[in-house]
């Protein structure tokens, strides 16, 4: 039981840090195309980036602790 956990909680961070990723890439998308739409009609439109902040802090602290339980545990190997 242990190999396999110890096996599979990398792949499950990496997946869901994976998963923050689109988000972040969906966003920019939406935001490209609205600055395009509307950049000749003298419109504007506007994009947080508390939530793409977020997922960048938290997407990188998932892939560190991935890489820490995989180092941590081929030492103990």
């Amino acid at each position: 039981m242990k190999n396999v956990i110890k096996h599979l909680a990398p792949l499950a961070l990496l997946a869901t840090a994976i998963i923050q990723w689109h988000g972040i890439g969906e966003r920019t998308y939406h935001a490209w195309w609205m600055w395009y739409k509307f950049r000749d009609d003298g419109g504007y439109t506007t994009v947080s980036m508390d939530m793409t902040v977020e997922t960048y802090v938290l997407s990188l602290f998932l892939i560190a602790c991935g890489l820490l339980m995989r180092s941590y545990w081929q030492l103990k190997d």
